[in-house]
């Protein structure tokens, strides 16, 4: 019933990024558990999907908010206690744990680092163009956005104002 709650509405209607956050910290809580359900079939087809699906969701909840460095900061210290009993198994081989490691670190730290870094690129691609809100702004700021400003009254007044002082 929480999903439908009025406030998860009004949140959305806001801009508020806490319902984006709620969903991919739920997804990657999701892909994990199915992870860890995985364990007694190590480096399975479904193992891999779901540690790389956690990855995902990793690298989206730490990408809409950095509250999601808690979440990251759960599955990490998961994955710490699994790599610990991993590594007291005797009958467990070093390649093999390294194979774990290695797995790990791709899908748990490499992953959500790139879709970091994606998000941010999308952003600073689109920080460049204009778009409604540049009203808002001053004048030489909306001056370095896409859409030309320099025949504009107002350009052309903040023109004179700085360079009629030097004259």
């Amino acid at each position: 019933m929480h999903p439908l709650e009025n406030s998860i509405v009004t949140q959305s209607r806001l801009i508020l990024l806490d319902s984006p956050l709620i969903f991919f910290t739920a997804f990657t809580a999701l892909a994990w558990t199915n992870f860890h359900n995985q364990r007694k079939y190590p480096f399975s087809d479904d193992w891999f999907i779901w540690l790389f699906l956690t990855g995902v969701g990793l690298g989206l909840t730490g990408s809409v908010k950095w509250v999601g460095l808690f979440t990251i900061a759960t599955i990490g210290t998961s994955t710490i206690n699994q790599l610990w009993i991993l590594w007291g198994d005797l009958k467990v081989p070093t390649r093999v744990w390294l194979d774990h490691f290695a797995a790990r670190a791709f899908c748990l730290i490499l992953v959500p680092v790139v879709i970091y870094m994606f998000m941010f690129e999308i952003h600073f691609l689109l920080l460049g163009s204009s778009g409604d809100g540049d009203g808002f702004m001053s004048a030489p700021f909306q001056m370095t956005l896409g859409k030309s400003l320099q025949d504009s009254p107002l350009c052309k007044a903040l023109w004179w104002t700085f360079c009629g002082s030097y004259l």
